[in-house]
């Protein structure tokens, strides 16, 4: 996969490289977790009890045994991160960002102009938002190499509905802060809603990134920009 087709926008800009550097470290983060998996089982088995569902510790154990499906996964089916990528997208969508809330994400990153857009622009741009992150987290896989990672210590939360996890990716370079902030509701339970990479937000960087664009081309033509992206990626690893 060429990594320029999905790491930036367009072209290189202030932008890219913390939008890069940022959704590869949160596919990295998630490639890694599995090796902690062990540490959720034996302090909560296979299973959470009902009272548990809305504690941090559930929370935690989430964001563990996400990755640790998903490589389970790859695995079982032989999957090469070169050579299988439709694969690769479907189970990166299935498994890990059906713990993400993207319609809540997508409203952050539009800011106010989600309450301009309509019904119908509000739905595409998640999709194709969606679509991005899960084919730019794929490519971040294939920079997976045992790495190491610590889950520090959870901190007490002012809200019994919101929580950040925070990690530490050890990389020969140096350690890279990840931090996930999820938000619990009764119908959805535990969802990702943001990621911290050396305290940067990704869903703040999007919204800058995409202020400019809506600046110039408006909802419509950001949404048709993404979409041009996203065929364009998947196209290139269908030949």
């Amino acid at each position: 996969m060429n990594h320029a087709s999905i790491s930036h926008w367009d072209k290189p800009g202030r932008h890219s490289r913390p939008l890069g550097m940022m959704v590869w470290a949160m596919g990295l983060c998630w490639a890694v977790a599995f090796l902690w998996l062990s540490l959720v089982q034996h302090v909560h088995g296979d299973s959470m009890p009902a009272e548990m569902e809305k504690s941090p510790e559930q929370a935690m154990a989430m964001v563990r045994e996400t990755s640790q499906r998903l490589l389970a996964s790859m695995e079982r089916e032989g999957l090469n991160v070169e050579n299988n990528q439709k694969r690769l997208y479907e189970l990166v969508d299935e498994i890990v960002f059906d713990k993400f809330d993207f319609r809540r994400m997508s409203s952050r990153v539009l800011g106010k102009n989600w309450r301009m857009a309509t019904a119908e622009q509000k739905e595409q741009f998640t999709e194709q938002f969606k679509v991005h992150l899960v084919f730019t987290y794929a490519m971040a896989l294939k920079e997976y190499d045992s790495q190491k990672i610590e889950y520090l210590p959870l901190q007490k939360s002012h809200s019994s509905d919101r929580i950040k996890v925070q990690t530490r990716v050890l990389l020969a370079k140096g350690p890279i802060e990840i931090d996930y902030v999820l938000l619990h509701s009764q119908k959805k339970g535990w969802k990702v809603i943001d990621v911290l990479v050396a305290g940067v937000s990704l869903v703040i960087t999007y919204r800058s990134s995409f202020q400019a664009d809506i600046g110039r081309i408006g909802i419509s033509g950001l949404i048709t920009k993404l979409k041009e992206n996203n065929d364009r990626v998947l196209l290139s690893n269908q030949s």
